[in-house]
């Protein structure tokens, strides 16, 4: 596959997942029992978007690096964020807080993955001497059980 076909599954990948997160935090406002929902959601950002996060510092941020240092460094402030965010989110006693805390985790991981299709993926897909098949690859071997 090419870099381009590689870069748009990225960027599909993450949309499937802003928009399962939204999902999710809709699950959570409507919910009678939002501790219940509270307890799916938590889990969630936890594995799919902790995980991955941990995946892209490991082997799409160190090629980013070379591309611009500074955002990088706010992509993994962005990480540290959505960490802090989710065990907020895992503490409140009250409906309100978890759901601000889970439209916090929400808005600052729908920002951060268009800053990463804009400003990473986009500039990776076009460097001549990077594979994007490789580093997706590695990626996943990260993310398998």
């Amino acid at each position: 596959m090419s870099n381009h076909d590689i870069a748009q599954a990225m960027r599909h990948h993450h949309a499937e997942m802003v928009d399962t997160l939204h999902q999710l935090t809709q699950q959570m406002v409507m919910a009678s029992n939002w501790k219940f929902t509270r307890d799916i959601v938590t889990p969630w950002i936890t594995t799919e978007i902790g995980r991955q996060a941990l995946a892209e510092e490991t082997t799409v941020y160190p090629v980013a690096r070379r591309i611009n240092y500074q955002l990088i460094e706010l992509m993994l402030y962005d990480h540290v964020a959505l960490h802090t965010l989710t065990t907020e989110l895992e503490r409140p006693d009250t409906r309100d807080a978890a759901l601000m805390a889970c439209a916090q985790i929400s808005h600052l991981f729908e920002s951060h993955v268009d800053k990463e299709n804009r400003f990473i993926i986009s500039p990776i897909e076009s460097l001549s001497d990077v594979n994007l098949e490789v580093v997706l690859g590695e990626m996943h071997q990260l993310l398998a059980p």
